[in-house]
């Protein structure tokens, strides 16, 4: 102040200011005491109203005397100037204390009983604090005094509104006084519990970026559990602050006295002593919203749940499906088990599916991610990081992903390696939520989910098992139908679950006639009715919870009941009661009793959907939000039809939802979808994650030409998480909107039609939907053409190149490339020219023409090299190291793998580098280089995990596999196969589950286990016919011929061979043609048609040696051997075998050496070099048996008994045949009796036991 006096006190320094006054320490000249002076602000002193209120009510502070309360000394004016003298505090404010640090828990609640005492003095003389808060607590020593009593109310409600009136004040109200209800005692005692809160969390319980947010939070959030904020707090100081923070002011303390007795318990705790809190664990329980009845007729189903609930705490996580139609009770079920749950420690979370067009892919399952952020106080780039290096380290390098699930960062662009990295990415979320607190997890509606979030659904089952979760899913049986009478896409889910036992299943029925009564009973407490009412609601509502519940609010709306001290009463004695047919009716009935402000709130509420905002309303009303906000309270508490949720509310059921929108005429509907849309386009409009939601509203309200931008980006949006049903779904509405427009489109609307064709084709392309794809891109083709430049039509010619690939239609395929090609080459797009020459080596190794592949894949790099493009000479540089591969030109692969990798550690590029240790372990194992090979897969798999890449994770866990396969250690390979398996089956990778399948049947066939061998090969084969994968389709056939002539089955294994015949003439590979001739070798043996098995083996050898094919190779060579063996041909067989033996040795592929020293055996005995005979089937018998291939063992023994027979040792003979029949015993007794049946009349089979018994019936 200017003037340093003011009436008899002399201003000695500026202390403090606010938005009412500001203080100053003074000198009373009278008295000479020194005392605090707060001063009315000149703007506000001018104001005749505040000016004498300020006046009233400072006074009433005068009256209160207690060590815990300033002391007012005066209140009066000086040149108009109203101030108050006051006791002069030398101390700190409370808020300035916490500023600087935290308080410990002791000192926190000695600071309660404090306050309390203060205001237990004041409540009993009627005054209210109204504005409790940090700042206004002093804290001097050892005691905490309370200040400005009663100050609160000279500016009034109207400062919600004024700027002066900051958000933290508002933080420390109680839901009453935040709405301008009435307040007494109760309210202070709110507030404190704030303070208290506040000091043990670090947070206020209540807080939001706005006046509305924080107002909402105030009147129906729950404050977050103290103890996820500080674990040092024990769950009695929680008890105590939550039954201050009660929303409802009867279940709060009562008295300041109560709150004091309770912190003065815990004082006692803290002494080790045991206490009787007033506050009890009751405090922790959410109260049922709507019209509430106690929980009746479902001990048993709750008893189930509990039982499920107890193997989730003990890491037996499980999937517990719960149907019932509408109304039945299932949210109500799952919700009373996750209220009981709190008491252990458990987090009861849930999230509803919304239909297609409101929903998105992964929602519910998301929004659960979200809440937990949000519980955890995760709301910016900065907390993810934070949270991701403390609690889950592993998935610090997803931080974008993260970021994308909890929306946080819009701007930065999704990058997903495919839809299994965002599948694990979650699935490691929710663990690492487990692991910080035990979670139920609710999915409501699941009738309504879309097929992506069913798979996710699944593929947590599968990946969650030992964490501590239990997910419960519940959904209406009756939806399970679509309008088209196609399966729903659950039913696929229920199936999946159950055929991997990752389910438990509950049905709810109605309530019995008993129950229905008790249910009655419970909402209309204290009453007493008639038996013919409650027969008349049970006949009408046939014990349907809903029902009954919406019958009584009707009844209660319209009159019908009338309540009085005693109870409820019908009003009218008349036996007749007036109930509607249905319940739609019912609560139409309701909601005609709702003011027409309320009503226009409730409409806009229902036009949004079942989740909606406050803040769309007021934007589309044009409504103040404390408006709204009272309205909304009104409609929760009075009529029962919505409740509040943390961020948003919810309709109380679907069905009043659904009533709601349906009662708004056709005009009105429209333009209240238009004002929402306008709402999300002003707020979201570059938003990608919001588009859905912005077409959506635009379509329902006949805006189509506008929506179309939107349908595109939600599209493309949809289509970089691969929600690609989702994708299609836009494209496709965006098609059917943009061809009812006249053709005379504007540049913009062609651009727009372009796009969505393109996309549309790229999207049915990505699926394996080849024939769909065909049809648009020919659609695009003609758009193109008309009036697309020359970088569309190439783009659009490259897109047929690879849906003809896909349909093995090599020649189309080809015919594109060739057109395409020449547009890019013409308009010198020459990144464009590399991936078509890209895809002319793709297409050429699959004609097995690997000498053009070569040409065009070389050609592709030297151009990447020219132009620059690092990741396009990546692709060049693998793709080419493939053919190398392929080819057993395994230097020259190692070479161009090599290059790759140093190009992708450049980039920092870890999807490339997994890749390309993944490719250099394949040339080591090629090589026989195992131990190598091991090393580089084994760092692939790191890299693939730590990325989430579960795809390439699974690929590479089979390529372990196939390692150990290749070293013989079968155990160890079927270990690693069967992970393949979990993964490839979670993620729904069918074409690798496909060969991974038809790996473990190979694996069983070489172990003599033939029921399980074609059991797995005909798993392959089915899977493969399915998703129309004709080359793996030749794999398994193949592999099945071969098994059909191993078990003796020369008819089968013939049909097999008419299949393959069929196959190869469509695909036109050499590399199929080559098998084909060997697989025909096969069957002429069996035949005994050696001469035409030459001549077929000729053919297959010339060609494995060309394509230097290994494993072809290999086989060939045995079955020449065999060959001119059967011919009589002893050199030249002997000449085969040897060059197989040392190709199989140098490669150190075990099974093959031991089947390759058993025909050798049987060579040197044909020979009469029995010695060497012995010996090569002793090493055959060695290795098999280490190996576990039992059908070469069983034959070894068999073939050494052979061998002492001719050498007359016939004791040594017998016990050889012995030891083949115990293998043989093995291999038969796992066997059906349709299988024994054929193997056992295989000719060298009825030989053996024809062989056996001359030994065993010879006389010594």
């Amino acid at each position: 102040m200017s003037n340093k006096h003011i009436s008899h006190y002399k201003i000695l320094n500026k202390i403090g200011s606010g938005g009412m006054a500001e203080v100053y320490k003074a000198t009373d000249l009278n008295t000479k005491d020194q005392v605090a002076l707060k001063i009315l602000l000149p703007n506000l002193a001018t104001d005749e109203i505040i000016r004498k209120r300020f006046l009233r009510e400072a006074k009433i502070g005068m009256q209160l005397d207690h060590p815990s309360i300033v002391k007012v000394y005066e209140v009066r004016e000086d040149r108009k100037r109203p101030f108050i003298a006051m006791e002069f505090v030398k101390g700190e404010t409370l808020d300035q204390i916490m500023r600087s640090g935290s308080l410990d828990l002791e000192r926190s609640i000695e600071i309660g009983l404090k306050v309390t005492d203060a205001l237990s003095v004041a409540h009993a003389q009627g005054v209210f604090h109204r504005d409790l808060k940090p700042r206004n607590i002093m804290l001097v020593g050892g005691n905490a005094k309370v200040m400005d009593f009663g100050l609160a109310r000279i500016v009034g409600e109207s400062s919600l509104t004024e700027q002066h009136m900051i958000v933290g004040t508002l933080s420390y109200m109680s839901p009453e006084q935040a709405i301008g209800g009435e307040i007494d005692g109760r309210s202070d005692l709110f507030s404190l519990g704030v303070v208290l809160y506040e000091m043990l969390a670090g947070i206020r319980p209540f807080s939001g970026d706005n006046l509305g947010a924080t107002l909402h939070a105030i009147l129906y959030s729950d404050p977050l559990s103290i103890q996820e904020l500080n674990k040092d707090i024990p769950d009695e100081v929680e008890k105590v602050i939550l039954k201050a923070l009660k929303k409802k002011q009867n279940r709060r303390y009562q008295t300041a006295l109560e709150f004091r007795t309770d912190l003065e318990q815990l004082q006692a705790l803290f002494q080790g002593k045991l206490v009787q809190l007033i506050a009890k664990k009751e405090v922790f329980e959410e109260t049922p919203r709507g019209i509430y009845s106690k929980f009746i007729g479902r001990d048993k189903e709750l008893e189930s749940l509990e039982k499920c609930l107890s193997h989730a705490l003990s890491g037996e996580s499980t999937v517990l499906l719960l149907q019932g139609e509408a109304g039945i009770g299932k949210s109500r079920l799952a919700w009373e088990l996750g209220n009981r749950a709190k008491e252990k420690g458990v987090r009861y979370m849930t999230a509803r599916c919304l239909p297609k067009e409101r929903g998105y892919a992964y929602q519910p399952i998301i929004e659960i991610i979200r809440d937990y952020f949000e519980l955890k106080m995760i709301r910016d780039l900065e907390g993810v990081q934070d949270f991701l290096e403390n609690k889950a380290c592993h998935l610090a390098t997803r931080e974008g992903i993260v970021q994308t699930l909890l929306q946080m960062n819009p701007d930065k662009p999704v990058v997903l390696i495919n839809k299994d990295q965002l599948w694990d990415t979650i699935s490691e979320l929710v663990k690492v939520m487990a692991k910080d607190r035990a979670i139920i997890m609710h999915l409501d509606d699941l009738h309504w989910a879309d097929s992506l979030t069913l798979n996710l659904l699944v593929y947590l089952a599968m990946t969650t098992r030992q964490e501590r979760i239990l997910i419960i899913g519940s959904y209406r049986p009756e939806e399970l139908v679509d309008e088209d009478s196609k399966s729903h896409p659950l039913n696929t889910t229920l199936a999946s679950l159950q055929k991997g036992r990752l389910c438990e299943e509950m049905t709810l029925r109605r309530l019995g006639k008993e129950d229905t009564r008790h249910v009655i009973d419970s909402v209309l407490s204290h009453s007493k009715f008639a038996d013919s009412f409650y027969d008349s609601i049970y006949r009408e509502t046939e014990g349907n919870p809903l029902f009954v519940l919406e019958v009584l609010g009707y009844l209660r709306d319209v009159g019908t009941m009338v309540q009085e001290s005693s109870g409820w009463r019908l009003a009218s004695e008349t036996t007749g009661m007036a109930i509607p047919d249905r319940l739609t009716d019912v609560i139409t009935g309701r909601l005609r009793k709702i003011h027409r402000e309320s009503r226009n709130i409730l409409d806009v509420a229902s036009v949004q959907g079942y989740d909606f905002n406050s803040e769309v309303i007021c934007h589309v009303l044009g409504l103040s939000r404390l408006k709204v906000l009272r309205c909304l309270q009104d409609l929760e508490l009075s009529h029962h039809l919505i409740h509040a949720l943390e961020r948003r509310y919810q309709f109380d059921h679907a069905m009043i939802q659904e009533t709601v929108y349906n009662t708004l005429i056709p005009e009105l509907k429209k333009e209240y979808h238009k004002l929402i849309a306008n709402y999300y386009i002003e707020r979201y409009r570059d938003s990608d994650q919001q588009a859905g939601t912005i077409a959506h509203n635009l379509m329902n309200a006949d805006e189509e030409q506008e929506s179309l931008p939107y349908l595109l980006k939600a599209g493309e949006y949809c289509r970089k998480l691969f929600a690609y049903n989702d994708a299609l779904h836009y494209f496709n509405r965006g098609i059917e909107s943009i061809n009812k427009i006249p053709n005379d489109l504007t540049p913009e609307l062609n651009n727009i039609r372009l796009s969505l064709f393109k996309y549309r084709a790229d999207t049915q392309l990505s699926v394996g939907s080849y024939k769909e794809a065909k049809d648009s891109n020919e659609q695009h083709w003609r758009l193109v053409q008309e009036y697309g430049t020359p970088e569309e039509q190439a783009s659009c010619l490259h897109v047929f190149a690879r849906i003809y690939t896909g349909l093995a239609d090599y020649k189309s395929a080809l015919n594109n490339c060739d057109k395409a090609i020449r547009i890019q080459r013409k308009i010198k797009d020459r990144s464009g020219q590399v991936r078509i020459l890209l895809d002319y080596g793709t297409i050429y190794f699959r004609l097995g023409d690997y000498k053009n592949s070569l040409k065009h894949l070389k050609k592709a790099l030297n151009l990447a090299r020219q132009t620059g493009h690092e990741t396009a000479q990546s692709n060049a540089l693998t793709n080419i190291g493939v053919v190398n591969l392929f080819l057993g030109n395994l230097d020259e692969a190692l070479q161009y793998y090599e290059q790759a990798m140093d190009i992708a550690q450049r980039l920092k590029d870890k999807r490339g580098i997994a890749s390309a240790l993944a490719n250099i372990g394949a040339v080591k194992e090629s090589s026989g280089e195992y131990t190598q090979a091991l090393r580089y897969f084994e760092q692939s798999l790191t890299i693939k995990m730590e990325m989430g890449d579960r795809s390439g994770a699974g690929d590479t866990i089979s390529n372990i596999g196939l390692v150990q396969f290749e070293m013989g250690n079968f155990d160890k390979a079927l270990e690693y196969y069967r992970k393949a398996i979990d993964i490839r089956t979670a993620i729904g990778a069918k074409w690798g589950l496909a060969a991974t399948l038809n790996n473990i049947a190979l694996l069983y066939h070489y172990t003599g286990d033939y029921e399980k061998a074609l059991h797995y090969y005909n798993e392959a084969l089915a899977l493969n016919i399915s998703i129309g994968n004709r080359t793996y389709e030749m794999y398994s056939r193949r592999y099945l011929l071969r098994f059909w002539l191993d078990i003796g089955d020369a008819a089968r294994a013939h049909q097999q061979a008419d299949s393959i015949r069929k196959l190869v003439k469509v695909l036109k590979s050499e590399f199929e043609d080559m098998w084909y001739e060997i697989n025909l070798a096969h069957l002429k043996m069996k035949k005994g048609l050696h001469d035409s098995a030459m001549k077929h083996i000729r053919k297959g050898l010339a060609a494995a040696k060309r394509m230097d094919c290994l494993e072809a190779y290999i086989e060939g060579l045995l079955i020449a051997g065999k060959a001119e063996l059967a011919r009589a041909n002893t050199a030249k067989a002997k000449n085969y075998v040897n060059d197989a033996l040392q190709l199989a040795t140098e490669k150190k592929r075990k099974c093959d050496m031991a089947q390759t020293y058993l025909l050798l055996a049987k060579i040197n005995l044909n020979g009469n070099e029995t010695k060497t005979a012995e010996e090569n089937a002793v090493e055959s018998k060695k290795i098999s048996e280490a190996c576990g291939t039992k059908e070469i063992t069983w034959a070894a023994y068999y073939l050494l008994g052979e061998i002492h027979k001719k050498n007359k040792q016939h004791i040594k003979a017998k016990s050889e045949y012995q030891e083949a029949k115990k293998v043989l015993d093995v291999i038969t007794s796992k066997l059906s009796k349709e299988l024994r049946k054929i193997y056992l009349n295989k000719t060298e089979i009825r030989q053996f036991y024809k062989d056996l018994k001359r030994s065993t019936s010879r006389k010594k």
